[in-house]
């Protein structure tokens, strides 16, 4: 994190905030996540009640997709070592890992580009080749909706790269935004599995979606699909979007071809899917942390969503009636929030959450607020996020920085980079969506 001011108070402020927050993501690095839930007996494979045999397998092959499956991947191999005969992870950039037996490549995210349409072409090519007497590891992670790219043969990639902007800027969810690719795709809505049967599959998963369903954790590529293609229509016209995208997808989600993988299908009966880590694992972890710094803690939400400016406002007017005046508090929000994109500047949701509160709590002086991506990314920038305190609006004064300005051409990044208020980690190897602390020094 970013060092401000040389005053102890501001110090062990930021120290104070950087310690939960670095406290929350170890929680749920991916190496800890796969060692704590996959374990080797010999020639027995467990994780949670799924116990299977490798001397009865001819072939085990590791496959997976998004930020955290490459360090998922490096796990799985102190596990399994030579056992494993295969492997292909495609991950975000920056967040590759040294492997010796499972290949990993990096591609683009949010939007998608040719990398990633060729790495799971090849994906999917090893996929077709598993047969009954392979067991298959994949490895599932945030990111991998946009990383796991493989759209049905009449969608273009272009067409996809130019809505996912468009749903981007829109302000569409993460559930949103998937229920549609699931619809445009030859691998998610648990077409993976059908490509994999009748191999066995064990779906490792990092969740980075709020209840962490299947079918919407990176589109569910090995889970059974429980939307439909009306559905993904009903979202395009929701943000109005139907006539701004191209020609191939308008005509595809405006037919009748709608046809769900559901859980009936032979393919689920050979497929286990584990959640191993999730947002909640990651406060839980911040509040211990809080608790023993002498705060009296408490987890308001891990379902935290919604446009990011309303969101911060509604979760600020919680806590104000709950400060104490005589015990240092810690308040924590899990989720993920959306920015409806107006302007032309550069920022991200937690950046934007943030600098809709700095008026909010001028001269609030026991008051610390900080919110940032659990992946150590906001948006298209170089920060996870940034903070503020009761001083921060006079500081912004100072160098006649205009917030409401700054907020109507969403360029939270650029004000906050003038105070030196942003936080900046660099890409943390792991994915549980995003962290919001307050914390509350009274007098």
């Amino acid at each position: 994190m970013n060092s401000l001011h040389t005053s102890p108070a501001f110090r062990d402020r930021i120290s104070i905030g950087n310690k939960l927050f670095q406290t929350a993501i170890s929680r749920v690095q991916p190496e800890q996540a796969i060692l704590e839930h996959l374990v080797l007996d010999e020639n027995t494979l467990t994780v949670g009640k799924t116990r299977v045999r490798l001397d009865t397998l001819d072939r085990i092959m590791v496959l997976g997709c998004g930020k955290a499956s490459g360090a998922m991947a490096l796990a799985v191999e102190r596990i399994l070592g030579s056992r494993i005969d295969d492997g292909l992870i495609i991950t975000s950039d920056g967040n590759s890992r040294l492997t010796q037996y499972v290949e990993i490549v990096e591609a683009s995210h949010p939007v998608p580009d040719e990398r990633g349409l060729a790495a799971a072409k090849r994906l999917v090519n090893m996929a077709e080749s598993a047969d009954a007497d392979t067991l298959v590891l994949f490895l599932l992670s945030g990111g991998a909706s946009a990383l796991l790219t493989h759209p049905l043969p009449s969608i273009s990639l272009p067409s996809i790269q130019d809505m996912t902007t468009l749903l981007l800027r829109a302000g569409a969810s993460i559930q949103e935004i998937n229920t549609i690719r699931k619809q445009l795709s030859s691998v998610k809505g648990g077409k993976l599995a059908e490509i994999l049967y009748p191999a066995t599959v064990m779906s490792l998963v990092i969740s980075d979606v709020i209840g962490s369903p299947p079918s919407i954790i990176g589109s569910g590529p090995t889970s059974p699909e429980i939307s439909t293609l009306k559905d993904a229509r009903k979202i395009l016209e929701c943000y109005h979007l139907v006539e701004n995208i191209e020609d191939d997808i308008r005509d595809f989600v405006c037919s009748d071809s709608d046809i769900n993988l559901t859980e009936d299908h032979p393919c689920f009966q050979r497929t286990s899917y584990h959640i191993i880590a999730e947002s909640r694992d990651a406060l839980n972890a911040a509040a211990a942390q809080a608790q023993v710094l002498g705060f009296d803690t408490s987890i308001i939400s891990d379902k935290i969503e919604g446009e990011a400016r309303t969101t911060a406002h509604e979760h600020l007017n919680m806590i104000l009636p709950l400060l104490s005046s005589q015990q240092p508090q810690c308040f924590l929000f899990g989720g993920e929030t959306t920015v409806t994109v107006t302007g032309n500047g550069l920022g991200g949701r937690n950046q934007e959450y943030i600098l809709s509160l700095i008026d909010k709590i001028q001269e609030m002086d026991g008051l610390f607020i900080m919110s940032s991506g659990t992946d150590g990314i906001d948006g298209p920038t170089d920060a996870a996020g940034a903070w503020i305190d009761g001083s921060s609006s006079m500081r912004a004064e100072r160098r006649r920085l205009e917030p409401l300005q700054t907020l109507a051409n969403n360029d939270a990044y650029n004000f906050f980079k003038a105070l030196n208020q942003l936080i900046i980690t660099g890409p943390t190897g792991t994915n549980v969506m995003d962290i919001a602390i307050y914390l509350w020094f009274p007098r």
